[in-house]
């Protein structure tokens, strides 16, 4: 899962983005601003964490093989 490799660039993006801001924008906009990033960060992982370990949980079969042959062997 390729998205999964990039949400660590992601998330570093989304946390420094606030620097960008003007110096209009108050600290608890701010700060309200990073923990809802951390929280959807949080979430995001975990629901692309599912996927991930049913897709390793599950044998792979080479191709072109689908009569169990290659267990036999």
């Amino acid at each position: 899962m390729d998205i999964a490799r990039l949400m660590p660039f992601l998330g570093a993006f989304l946390f420094l983005l606030p620097v960008l801001w003007s110096g209009s924008a108050r600290t608890s906009t701010g700060l309200v601003y990073l923990f809802a990033v951390w929280g959807l960060l949080i979430v995001g992982l975990a629901l692309l964490a599912r996927p991930a370990s049913r897709a390793e949980a599950e044998p792979e079969t080479t191709a072109g093989d689908t009569s169990g042959e290659a267990e036999q062997r």
